[in-house]
């Protein structure tokens, strides 16, 4: 092919669109990606003087051959985008063309926010048949972001194609509307796939009836949904509190506990007064009265002092024991001053009070009261008694940094020898790290040795590595939960090799579905998966001693019973 000269190209396309000749111009524009860019920029320059009745055919052309220009390409849209300004007509008959440039038009329409293209739109939904531009469409109408555009997607949010769902949730974020949000929450599904799309893009609205829908979530029948939200909320922060502190006057205990466990991981100072009123009403639910003291240990507040100190008297261990921890990360003179006041008896109470802050490892505490008083024969009792030798070897490090040299052979002197029993392993996993520590005692306490995670990743890891004789992991955890962490296991020990108890309740799966599979869970699902026993909250000490015992207790011999 001949070389264009280029002083003769620009000549013509002068001509052209000076004689409105659009035929011409087109002809000529077809050599356009092989002109060099500098005068590609010049046919645009006069484009953009030209009338719109010429520039924009002559632009949807040079749309459809491009430049191997990515500047150039944009400048093309960027007048085509220009000149659409003020013809919305124009660009509803070009919407509707079977055309390649088609996408364009639907793009610009999303960019201009362009309603006038609402029923072209429509219309397309209804006739094609193709997935991609369905997808674009839907991309367009939630760019446009108007109540009209609800009623259009609403059939998507049903849609079997995976694409197109999560396309019209994406659109209906954009929207973002009261409508548009009630219409995002009736499609929970419990299909975790699509399921996220619609909790983040309640997330990413953030208005305040978008966080009383995800609010509502906590309740859900999904264990996966309530996970989901969880987490969301809690990236969400402050701005979420208020919608939070709502639900801790529910009369739904798992909505309390789950609202304290999204404002215990957000930290916010302003939720520290609600959460002590709720503990003033002492609720007769101790998961209740746990979630509140561990969400006030992690919210750093000196007007929580009270309600803190009050925790240590609770006749739930678990509860003392996320009191205790609340404290340590409250301290103050008040609260030191009150804990000095319910020690100094002596008496059981005293030390059930110093075994709660020795096993929740409140080491500011220890710090403040070790050569108080009565404290450090309490103490020293304690740990050479009845404490795990994990902690037991943490309060032996930190009293050798104080130089308490008495205490610590106090404490060696009366810990008695374990040499004489091998105790069994049991790998406890929680998210939680008070259920953690209050696993450690009791295990402890039970006769075997806990290694305790708080991370399931960790927990795999460690068990591949070495096989621990009973692993005790509870089912609704962030990232991995029961489920996954016991597909992974079986991989490498059978259920004879390794047993697993697991830790439920009932909402943890009551319509519920697997994060991997996402068939329904339940006690069948779980067992089938290779879990030895099943243990339901809430459960008493006695019951999870039989449900350890009753798998890890000596089998008799049945050739010494015929004897």
């Amino acid at each position: 092919m001949p070389t264009i000269n280029e002083k003769d190209f620009i000549t013509e396309i002068i001509f052209c669109i000076r004689q409105s000749d659009i035929i011409k111009a087109k002809a000529l524009v077809q050599f356009f990606a092989e002109v060099n860019p500098k005068t590609q920029n010049r046919v645009l320059y006069e484009l953009s003087k030209s009338h719109d009745d010429i520039a924009f055919p002559v632009l949807d052309y040079l749309c459809e051959i491009k430049s191997n220009q990515n500047q150039i390409n944009q400048k093309i849209y960027d007048l085509l985008l220009e000149i659409s300004y003020g013809n919305p007509a124009i660009i509803a008959r070009y919407i509707k063309r079977k055309h390649p440039n088609q996408t364009t038009y639907l793009h610009i329409a999303g960019d201009l926010k362009m309603r006038e293209a609402i029923p072209a739109l429509s219309e397309i939904m209804q006739s094609s048949q193709d997935p991609k531009i369905l997808e674009d469409v839907i991309k367009t109408l939630g760019a446009i972001g108007a109540e009209d555009c609800i009623s259009i997607l609403i059939p998507f949010l049903y849609s079997a194609d995976p694409v197109l769902k999560v396309a019209a949730i994406s659109a209906m974020s954009e929207i973002g509307t009261p409508p548009a949000i009630e219409q995002l929450s009736k499609a929970i599904t419990g299909d975790n796939r699509t399921d996220i799309s619609i909790i983040n893009g309640l997330s990413d609205i953030q208005s305040k009836f978008a966080i009383e829908k995800l609010c509502e979530m906590l309740t859900s029948q999904f264990s996966n949904i309530r996970s989901l939200t969880i987490e969301s909320l809690t990236r969400i922060g402050p701005k979420a509190v208020p919608g939070l502190v709502d639900y801790l006057e529910s009369s739904n205990e798992d909505a309390k506990i789950h609202a304290l466990t999204v404002l215990g991981k957000i930290g916010d100072k302003t939720a520290a007064t609600p959460i002590q009123k709720l503990l003033f009403q002492n609720p007769a639910n101790s998961n209740v009265r746990f979630g509140a003291y561990e969400a006030l240990g992690q919210i750093k507040s000196a007007k929580t002092a009270i309600s803190l100190a009050n925790g240590l008297n609770d006749p739930d261990e678990q509860v003392r024991l996320a009191a205790a921890k609340a404290i340590d990360a409250n301290l103050t003179h008040v609260l030191t001053a009150g804990l000095k006041n319910l020690i100094k008896a002596g008496d059981p109470d005293s030390k059930k009070i110093v075994a709660a802050l020795i096993d929740s490892e409140a080491d500011c505490v220890f710090e403040e009261l070790a050569d108080w008083d009565i404290f450090p024969e309490l103490a020293a009792d304690y740990l050479a008694t009845k404490a795990n030798p994990a902690i037991r070897d943490h309060y032996l490090k930190i009293l050798t940094t104080r130089g308490s040299d008495g205490t610590i052979q106090k404490i060696k002197a009366a810990t008695p020898s374990d040499n004489e029993i091998k105790r069994k392993q049991i790998v406890a996993i929680d998210d939680s790290i008070m259920m953690l520590k209050l696993y450690a005692k009791k295990l402890y306490e039970m006769g075997y040795t806990p290694l305790i995670f708080q991370f399931p990743a960790e927990a795999i890891q460690e068990i591949c590595k070495k096989k621990p004789d009973l692993v005790l992991t509870d089912l609704n955890m962030p990232e991995i939960d029961g489920l996954q962490l016991t597909r992974e296991i079986r991989k490498k020990y059978s259920q004879q090799e390794l047993p697993i108890i697991m830790i439920t309740t009932q909402s943890d799966f009551v319509g519920g579905t697997e994060k991997t599979t996402g068939k329904p869970i339940n006690d069948d699902t779980i067992k089938k998966l290779g879990v030895t026993r099943i243990l339901h909250k809430p459960f008493t000490e006695a019951d999870l001693s039989t449900a350890i015992s009753s798998i890890l207790a000596p089998k008799p011999d049945k050739r010494k019973a015929k004897l």
